[in-house]
């Protein structure tokens, strides 16, 4: 259960692979409790939105609604709490789902 997760067997057993693999003297159960509980207590991996905007293609205010031919212009600022502070969340695979209504 939870509390043999955060012990001390569960931290410094040792694993190996299936069917004879290699033998590995520790597992990495320590390390993901701890970053377990770094997310769940917001103090690494969080994520907030900033600025958020978005346009037709070549004009600089959003209309009342878009159609699905319509070219969508959209950007974001995302930023990750790391280290205490807040500062810019750099990735290059964020994915946006836009739905659009006609």
């Amino acid at each position: 259960g939870s509390l043999d997760f955060f012990s001390d067997e569960f931290f410094s057993a040792s694993v190996q692979k299936a069917n004879g693999g290699q033998k590995y003297d520790r597992s990495g159960n320590q390390d993901l409790a701890t970053s377990l509980c770094d997310w769940v207590f917001h103090e690494k991996g969080v994520l907030r939105v900033g600025k958020v905007e978005h346009h037709k293609e070549g004009e600089k205010s959003p209309p009342v609604a878009y159609t699905v031919l319509e070219t969508v212009e959209y950007t974001i600022e995302i930023e990750k709490f790391e280290n205490g502070k807040w500062g810019p969340y750099m990735a290059d695979d964020v994915q946006l789902e836009f739905v659009r209504i006609d």
